[in-house]
Protein backbone atom coordinates (compact mmCIF):
# COMPACT_ATOMS: atom_id res chain seq x y z
CA UNK A 1 0.00 0.00 0.00
CA UNK A 2 1.39 3.57 -1.14
CA UNK A 3 -0.20 7.11 -1.17
CA UNK A 4 -1.63 6.08 -4.44
CA UNK A 5 -4.69 4.99 -2.07
CA UNK A 6 -5.37 8.31 -1.01
CA UNK A 7 -5.37 10.33 -3.93
CA UNK A 8 -2.38 11.66 -5.62
CA UNK A 9 -4.77 14.21 -8.26
CA UNK A 10 -7.01 16.88 -7.94
CA UNK A 11 -9.82 15.30 -5.26
CA UNK A 12 -8.66 12.08 -3.09
CA UNK A 13 -9.74 8.48 -4.53
CA UNK A 14 -13.21 7.02 -3.56
CA UNK A 15 -13.31 3.24 -3.79
CA UNK A 16 -16.61 0.42 -3.90
CA UNK A 17 -15.52 -2.18 -1.36
CA UNK A 18 -18.41 -4.46 -0.97
CA UNK A 19 -21.96 -4.60 -2.41
CA UNK A 20 -24.87 -6.51 -1.01
CA UNK A 21 -27.94 -7.16 -3.08
CA UNK A 22 -30.87 -8.74 -1.62
CA UNK A 23 -33.31 -10.10 -3.84
CA UNK A 24 -37.14 -8.55 -2.76
CA UNK A 25 -40.69 -9.45 -3.77
CA UNK A 26 -40.88 -6.21 -5.43
CA UNK A 27 -37.04 -5.95 -6.58
CA UNK A 28 -34.16 -5.58 -5.19
CA UNK A 29 -32.28 -3.89 -2.16
CA UNK A 30 -28.51 -2.61 -2.94
CA UNK A 31 -25.85 -1.89 -0.53
CA UNK A 32 -22.53 -0.31 -1.40
CA UNK A 33 -19.76 0.18 0.62
CA UNK A 34 -17.65 3.17 0.57
CA UNK A 35 -13.97 3.19 1.24
CA UNK A 36 -11.49 6.67 1.46
CA UNK A 37 -8.10 6.70 3.00
CA UNK A 38 -6.15 9.36 4.54
CA UNK A 39 -3.01 9.60 6.34
CA UNK A 40 -3.13 8.81 9.92
CA UNK A 41 0.68 9.98 11.26
CA UNK A 42 0.82 12.84 8.95
CA UNK A 43 -1.19 15.93 7.99
CA UNK A 44 -4.40 14.72 6.50
CA UNK A 45 -5.27 14.98 2.53
CA UNK A 46 -8.39 16.16 2.25
CA UNK A 47 -10.09 14.98 6.31
CA UNK A 48 -11.13 18.38 7.91
CA UNK A 49 -8.96 20.32 4.90
CA UNK A 50 -10.98 20.18 1.87
CA UNK A 51 -14.38 22.45 2.48
CA UNK A 52 -17.60 20.93 1.60
CA UNK A 53 -16.00 17.94 -0.53
CA UNK A 54 -18.70 16.02 -1.12
CA UNK A 55 -19.02 12.00 -3.43
CA UNK A 56 -21.83 11.79 -5.88
CA UNK A 57 -22.99 8.38 -6.62
CA UNK A 58 -25.03 6.85 -9.87
CA UNK A 59 -26.53 3.32 -10.55
CA UNK A 60 -27.04 3.68 -14.25
CA UNK A 61 -29.03 0.98 -16.29
CA UNK A 62 -29.31 3.33 -19.23
CA UNK A 63 -26.83 1.68 -22.18
CA UNK A 64 -26.37 5.02 -23.90
CA UNK A 65 -25.28 6.30 -20.51
CA UNK A 66 -23.08 3.34 -19.54
CA UNK A 67 -21.32 3.62 -22.80
CA UNK A 68 -20.60 7.54 -22.56
CA UNK A 69 -19.31 7.37 -19.08
CA UNK A 70 -17.13 4.03 -19.69
CA UNK A 71 -15.37 5.99 -22.75
CA UNK A 72 -15.11 9.33 -21.04
CA UNK A 73 -17.73 11.23 -22.99
CA UNK A 74 -19.50 12.30 -20.46
CA UNK A 75 -18.59 12.40 -16.56
CA UNK A 76 -20.48 11.90 -13.08
CA UNK A 77 -20.68 16.14 -13.77
CA UNK A 78 -23.78 15.67 -16.21
CA UNK A 79 -26.03 13.45 -13.94
CA UNK A 80 -28.35 15.20 -11.22
CA UNK A 81 -30.14 14.29 -8.57
CA UNK A 82 -33.63 13.73 -9.52
CA UNK A 83 -33.03 13.19 -12.85
CA UNK A 84 -31.31 9.57 -12.50
CA UNK A 85 -30.68 6.84 -9.63
CA UNK A 86 -27.90 9.33 -8.36
CA UNK A 87 -26.77 10.67 -4.61
CA UNK A 88 -24.28 13.03 -3.16
CA UNK A 89 -23.28 12.33 0.54
CA UNK A 90 -20.55 14.46 2.73
CA UNK A 91 -17.26 13.23 3.06
CA UNK A 92 -17.89 13.94 6.95
CA UNK A 93 -20.65 11.02 6.44
CA UNK A 94 -17.73 8.60 6.44
CA UNK A 95 -16.87 7.24 9.31
CA UNK A 96 -13.34 6.36 10.74
CA UNK A 97 -13.23 2.59 11.40
CA UNK A 98 -9.81 1.33 11.52
CA UNK A 99 -5.93 2.10 10.45
CA UNK A 100 -3.61 0.30 7.76
CA UNK A 101 -0.32 1.10 8.45
CA UNK A 102 -0.30 4.69 8.06
CA UNK A 103 -3.54 5.36 6.67
CA UNK A 104 -6.80 5.73 8.40
CA UNK A 105 -10.10 3.82 6.63
CA UNK A 106 -12.86 5.49 6.79
CA UNK A 107 -16.48 3.95 5.60
CA UNK A 108 -19.71 4.57 4.30
CA UNK A 109 -22.60 2.33 3.31
CA UNK A 110 -25.25 3.67 0.99
CA UNK A 111 -28.56 1.88 0.28
CA UNK A 112 -30.54 1.74 -2.79
CA UNK A 113 -33.68 0.43 -4.12
CA UNK A 114 -34.39 -0.96 -7.39
CA UNK A 115 -37.99 -1.97 -7.87
CA UNK A 116 -37.53 -4.01 -10.96
CA UNK A 117 -34.39 -6.13 -11.98
CA UNK A 118 -31.99 -4.22 -14.34
CA UNK A 119 -31.05 -5.71 -17.69
CA UNK A 120 -27.07 -3.99 -16.92
CA UNK A 121 -26.20 -2.26 -13.75
CA UNK A 122 -23.20 -0.16 -13.45
CA UNK A 123 -22.55 2.08 -10.18
CA UNK A 124 -20.18 5.23 -10.09
CA UNK A 125 -18.56 7.16 -7.55
CA UNK A 126 -16.55 10.73 -7.73
CA UNK A 127 -15.38 12.83 -5.00
CA UNK A 128 -16.13 16.54 -6.55
CA UNK A 129 -16.59 20.02 -5.11
CA UNK A 130 -19.19 22.25 -6.39
CA UNK A 131 -20.41 25.90 -5.84
CA UNK A 132 -17.89 27.02 -7.56
CA UNK A 133 -19.49 29.38 -9.92
CA UNK A 134 -17.16 29.70 -12.50
CA UNK A 135 -17.91 31.96 -15.92
CA UNK A 136 -16.64 28.79 -18.02
CA UNK A 137 -18.89 25.64 -17.24
CA UNK A 138 -15.72 23.60 -17.71
CA UNK A 139 -14.16 25.37 -14.99
CA UNK A 140 -17.01 24.19 -12.70
CA UNK A 141 -16.65 20.13 -13.60
CA UNK A 142 -14.32 19.65 -10.53
CA UNK A 143 -14.44 16.06 -9.80
CA UNK A 144 -11.91 13.11 -8.74
CA UNK A 145 -10.94 9.58 -10.35
CA UNK A 146 -14.05 7.85 -10.81
CA UNK A 147 -14.65 4.26 -9.34
CA UNK A 148 -17.23 1.84 -11.11
CA UNK A 149 -18.17 -1.71 -10.46
CA UNK A 150 -20.86 -3.43 -12.77
CA UNK A 151 -23.66 -4.98 -10.69
CA UNK A 152 -25.97 -6.35 -13.32
CA UNK A 153 -25.15 -8.21 -16.29
CA UNK A 154 -27.66 -9.33 -18.78
CA UNK A 155 -29.93 -9.80 -16.33
CA UNK A 156 -27.29 -11.35 -14.62
CA UNK A 157 -25.12 -10.62 -11.35
CA UNK A 158 -21.78 -9.74 -12.33
CA UNK A 159 -19.15 -12.73 -11.41
CA UNK A 160 -16.06 -11.34 -12.63
CA UNK A 161 -13.62 -8.35 -11.48
CA UNK A 162 -10.20 -6.76 -12.03
CA UNK A 163 -7.63 -5.87 -10.06
CA UNK A 164 -4.22 -3.84 -10.91
CA UNK A 165 -0.54 -4.54 -9.66
CA UNK A 166 2.89 -3.47 -10.13
CA UNK A 167 4.34 -6.23 -12.68
CA UNK A 168 7.97 -4.91 -11.28
CA UNK A 169 6.92 -5.62 -7.28
CA UNK A 170 4.30 -7.89 -7.71
CA UNK A 171 2.87 -5.34 -5.12
CA UNK A 172 -1.32 -4.52 -6.07
CA UNK A 173 -2.18 -1.09 -7.12
CA UNK A 174 -5.42 1.18 -5.77
CA UNK A 175 -5.68 3.72 -7.63
CA UNK A 176 -6.86 5.53 -10.89
CA UNK A 177 -5.68 4.11 -14.33
CA UNK A 178 -5.32 5.07 -17.83
CA UNK A 179 -5.22 3.23 -21.30
CA UNK A 180 -2.03 3.04 -23.76
CA UNK A 181 -2.66 2.80 -27.65
CA UNK A 182 -1.41 -0.23 -27.37
CA UNK A 183 -4.23 -1.86 -24.71
CA UNK A 184 -1.46 -1.50 -21.95
CA UNK A 185 -2.28 0.69 -18.32
CA UNK A 186 -0.73 2.98 -16.70
CA UNK A 187 -0.97 4.55 -13.64
CA UNK A 188 -3.11 8.17 -13.17
CA UNK A 189 -6.30 8.91 -14.62
CA UNK A 190 -4.59 10.43 -17.48
CA UNK A 191 -1.40 10.23 -19.24
CA UNK A 192 1.52 13.14 -18.39
CA UNK A 193 4.62 14.12 -18.91
CA UNK A 194 6.10 12.94 -15.20
CA UNK A 195 6.90 9.81 -14.42
CA UNK A 196 4.32 7.06 -14.15
CA UNK A 197 4.49 3.51 -13.86
CA UNK A 198 2.86 0.67 -15.52
CA UNK A 199 0.13 -1.49 -14.51
CA UNK A 200 -1.27 -5.13 -15.14
CA UNK A 201 -4.98 -5.84 -15.26
CA UNK A 202 -5.69 -8.77 -13.47
CA UNK A 203 -9.30 -10.44 -13.85
CA UNK A 204 -10.49 -12.55 -10.82
CA UNK A 205 -13.77 -14.10 -9.43
CA UNK A 206 -15.92 -11.27 -8.14
CA UNK A 207 -16.03 -11.39 -4.26
CA UNK A 208 -16.81 -8.20 -3.86
CA UNK A 209 -20.64 -8.59 -4.73
CA UNK A 210 -22.75 -10.88 -2.28
CA UNK A 211 -26.33 -11.78 -3.06
CA UNK A 212 -29.04 -12.53 -0.52
CA UNK A 213 -31.80 -14.17 -1.25
CA UNK A 214 -34.94 -13.58 0.79
CA UNK A 215 -37.34 -16.31 -0.98
CA UNK A 216 -35.09 -18.89 0.53
CA UNK A 217 -34.07 -17.32 3.52
CA UNK A 218 -30.19 -16.71 3.23
CA UNK A 219 -29.18 -13.95 5.27
CA UNK A 220 -31.18 -10.88 7.52
CA UNK A 221 -31.65 -7.94 5.60
CA UNK A 222 -30.44 -4.98 7.58
CA UNK A 223 -33.27 -2.32 8.48
CA UNK A 224 -33.89 -0.05 6.03
CA UNK A 225 -33.44 3.92 6.50
CA UNK A 226 -34.91 6.65 5.62
CA UNK A 227 -33.45 8.73 3.11
CA UNK A 228 -34.27 12.26 1.74
CA UNK A 229 -33.83 13.97 -1.48
CA UNK A 230 -29.88 15.22 -1.05
CA UNK A 231 -28.53 12.38 0.56
CA UNK A 232 -29.87 8.37 -0.12
CA UNK A 233 -27.95 6.30 2.24
CA UNK A 234 -26.48 5.70 5.93
CA UNK A 235 -23.69 3.91 7.69
CA UNK A 236 -23.84 0.82 8.83
CA UNK A 237 -20.95 -0.69 10.62
CA UNK A 238 -19.83 -3.64 8.47
CA UNK A 239 -16.27 -4.99 10.15
CA UNK A 240 -12.82 -3.89 9.54
CA UNK A 241 -11.76 -6.45 6.77
CA UNK A 242 -8.34 -4.66 5.16
CA UNK A 243 -7.44 -2.86 2.06
CA UNK A 244 -9.18 -3.14 -1.09
CA UNK A 245 -7.89 -5.51 -4.23
CA UNK A 246 -7.56 -2.24 -6.63
CA UNK A 247 -9.76 0.21 -8.40
CA UNK A 248 -12.04 -2.45 -9.92
CA UNK A 249 -13.40 -2.07 -13.48
CA UNK A 250 -15.23 -3.69 -15.98
CA UNK A 251 -13.89 -3.12 -19.59
CA UNK A 252 -12.97 0.59 -19.93
CA UNK A 253 -14.91 1.72 -17.04
CA UNK A 254 -12.51 4.16 -15.25
CA UNK A 255 -10.97 6.64 -17.25
CA UNK A 256 -9.37 5.48 -20.49
CA UNK A 257 -7.61 7.81 -22.63
CA UNK A 258 -5.94 6.73 -25.68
Amino acid sequence: MNDMIVGMENLPNVFIDKIRVYRRSNGFRILTNLRMYDYASSTPSWKNRIDDLKVKISYISDADSIENLNNGNVSLYDFNLGTTRTSVLSTNSFALVGTITDYDVFSFVHEEILPFLPQDLNIYAACFIDGLDFSNPMFNKFYGPMAAEQIFVGGQLNTLSNYFYYPDTNEEYGGPVHQKPDGSFMEGSEHSDQPHKDVRLVTEENYKIQAYDFDIGMAPSPPETPRDQSTQGSFVPDGFEGPPTGLPIATGITRIYS
